[in-house]
């Protein structure tokens, strides 16, 4: 049998075609101030909307909308960070990355309160854009802005990673091309997680007992990780209790970590969200906000800002 030489192999064509995906990491801070602000209040109507800002070399544009949501015969304040432009939106898809808003106090420092920290993804369903909400108590925020001269300032810390697929159009598309099967990794482990074998621990919640995997639940889970690691539960290695989750929440959250899905996240979204919190799945905490949002009314808006 005769040899190949690795130099013979970097001279020779690899493909006929290639897609080269780059993902971007973008960081800006945005100021809002808003002056005479008692009039908004006194209003408390319509919806105020921020000029366009963007990251250093990016064309993304973001804005603020600022407006009043009313529950249970209160007012609140509700702040939404929005994409400028939905038609510039769909060439991306989707967006993910963390925001917080901060109300800034009106002393020479500027320091801040109010605030609140979020991860987000935004993305096209239906012809609503997915969005992130901060509310407030709109009789805090007046006595604020009269503080400071009847001035609100808010400031906005986003970050966000843009993914992009570049195709190299300069190379055709074969089309006797073998094409490359979807991975089996997340069926595999979801057989995983019906099949008992090799299982090495016991978690019960309630009146069941669940049968998993010590380390598929801490690769997933830093707090898991955390707990196997410094033995929590003392002597007893082989099996912990956990009495603050409902066993349908737990089994949502049980078949997220094996599988990276979800079965019932629409009817489960609210209970489900302070669980993924707790245990640190982060994608699975965005997963239920993007339901919540989707579902925010002014009937539900204080319930859910609680809730998180």
């Amino acid at each position: 049998m005769s040899q190949i030489n690795p130099k013979d192999l970097n001279n020779q064509q690899v493909a006929e075609s290639q897609c080269h995906t780059k993902a971007e990491l973008k960081k800006c801070t945005f100021a809002w101030i808003i002056d005479n602000y008692t009039i908004l209040t006194a209003r408390r109507g319509g919806i105020l909307k921020s000029s366009a800002f963007c990251a250093t070399n990016d064309d993304f544009k973001w804005h603020l909308e600022h407006s009043f949501t009313r529950c249970g015969g209160s007012t609140y304040v509700a702040f939404e960070l929005r994409p400028n432009s939905k038609e510039e939106f769909k060439k991306h898809g989707s967006v993910s990355g963390n925001v917080r808003l901060s109300v800034l106090k009106p002393n020479p420092n500027r320091s801040k309160l109010l605030t609140k920290t979020c991860s987000f993804t935004l993305k096209i369903k239906g012809s609503q854009l997915c969005k992130f909400s901060y509310f407030a108590d709109v009789t805090q925020m007046g006595k604020l802005a009269f503080k400071s001269q009847d001035q609100l300032t808010i400031l906005c810390e986003l970050s966000y990673v843009k993914i992009r697929d570049i195709v190299n159009v300069s190379s055709p598309c074969c089309s006797s091309s073998m094409e490359i099967p979807d991975s089996s990794l997340p069926r595999d482990l979801g057989r995983l997680y019906i099949d008992d074998c090799f299982k090495d621990l016991t978690i019960s919640v309630k009146q069941k007992n669940y049968l998993v995997h010590k380390a598929i639940l801490a690769i997933r889970s830093s707090v898991f990780d955390a707990m196997f690691r410094n033995d929590l539960q003392g002597s007893n290695k082989n099996r912990i209790v956990i009495n603050d989750i409902e066993e349908e929440i737990f089994e949502e959250m049980l078949h997220y970590i094996y599988t990276g899905k979800t079965k019932n996240l629409d009817e489960l979204a609210f209970e489900l969200l302070p669980v993924a919190d707790k245990y640190d799945l982060k994608e699975l905490k965005i997963m239920c906000e993007n339901v919540l949002f989707t579902k925010l009314s002014t009937d539900n808006a204080v319930k859910i800002m609680l809730k998180n």
